[in-house]
This record gives C-alpha cells, sequence and structure tokens, in this order.
C-alpha cells in the first residue's frame, strides 16, 4: 500500500470514527466504504459510481491482468442489478451502499479466491 493509499485510508477510519481496520464495525462499513470511492474520485456529483473512472482504475491498478476483465465484467453487472446511486441524501448510515458494495466486494474476493 502506497503512502497516499495509506492516507486515504487512514482519513477515511478517522471520519467514520473506526478505531482499527482489522475490525470495522457492520454499522459504519458502508460509510467507510464511500469515503474510499470519494478520496479515489470514483463517484460522479450525483452520488453514483462512475463507470468510466472505474474502468480506468480496475485496467490500471489490477494485478494480474488476467483478472481485469471479470473485475469490470463483475462490477458492471452489479451495477446493472443493484444501481448506481451509492450516496444519498438523508442516509447517515450509508445503507444506499450497501447492496452495491457487498455485490462488488463478492467479485473482487472470488478473483482473489479464483486467481
Amino acid at each position: 500500500m502506497t503512502q497516499a493509499q495509506m492516507g486515504m485510508v487512514t482519513a477515511c477510519m478517522k471520519e467514520a470514527g473506526i478505531v482499527t481496520i482489522w475490525k470495522i464495525p457492520m454499522e459504519k462499513i458502508n460509510c467507510f466504504g464511500i469515503c474510499i470511492l470519494e478520496k479515489k474520485s470514483l463517484l460522479n456529483d450525483k452520488g453514483g459510481l462512475d463507470h468510466d473512472r472505474i474502468y480506468k482504475y480496475i485496467m490500471d491498478v489490477m494485478k494480474p491482468d488476467k483478472v481485469k476483465k471479470p473485475i469490470v465484467d463483475g462490477v458492471e453487472a452489479c451495477i446493472k442489478d443493484h444501481g448506481d446511486k451509492v450516496r444519498q441524501p438523508n442516509d447517515p448510515n450509508c445503507l444506499a451502499f450497501m447492496e452495491v458494495g457487498i455485490c462488488v466486494h463478492d467479485v473482487f474476493l472470488g478473483q482473489c479466491v479464483e486467481g
């Protein structure tokens, strides 16, 4: 993890009131996830996932190359199935993030297990 990435994680932990990255309380995981997306500039100004930026991020960052297409395809399926709106007004617990967030998490986890 780079210093910049560590800075993002630390800032989001502080913002969400998380003490340790190893024990993130379930009630805080959604807002933590949104914070990371915001810090990585992966949300648009309407609170939705920015498809182009996410695609570019996956293509630039993910290794090995063989996991890129399955991750892109999986993330697109998550967005299609659950929508791209993850930040909603009057949503202090960031519940709008939960369905797409869990789906995307499962996509990445599946590649880690299979890859």
